[in-house]
């Protein structure tokens, strides 16, 4: 009979893989994870409707605004974004390459996050 302190370990477990494999896929890409988190964070201010400033994403991902300016601008370098305004802001904007990419990354951590979902569901509270 499992007791709540080895269920609550089982979770844990469980939810620690998924940052594990989650890891794998950010190292999958094409860029160190850094850069990927700062793509990352641009690409959800876009899906959101509401575009990051260098500022935003520096907050969002803790990263400090010239760290967050040096990997736009090398991101801008592969031709995965560009900057554009957004009336007096600067926000960089996603290329088509950019988008493929992390889509097929979001598509796979979303995946990944429901399958961990399903397993944390099936052990019960």
């Amino acid at each position: 009979m499992s007791t709540a302190i080895d269920k609550e370990r089982d979770r844990v477990i469980a939810l620690s893989q998924m940052v594990i494999r989650a890891w794998r896929l950010l190292d999958g890409l094409s860029v160190a994870p850094e850069v990927t988190l700062v793509a990352l964070a641009v690409r959800l201010g876009w899906y959101q409707k509401r575009p990051l400033d260098v500022s935003a994403i520096a907050t969002m991902t803790g990263l400090p605004r010239s760290t967050v300016n040096r990997h736009i601008k090398a991101l801008e370098g592969l031709n995965r974004m560009a900057a554009t305004r957004i009336g007096r802001r600067s926000v960089p904007l996603p290329t088509s390459m950019d988008a493929a990419e992390i889509g097929r990354f979001l598509a796979s951590l979303e995946a990944l996050v429901v399958s961990t979902a399903a397993v944390v569901s099936k052990m019960g509270t």
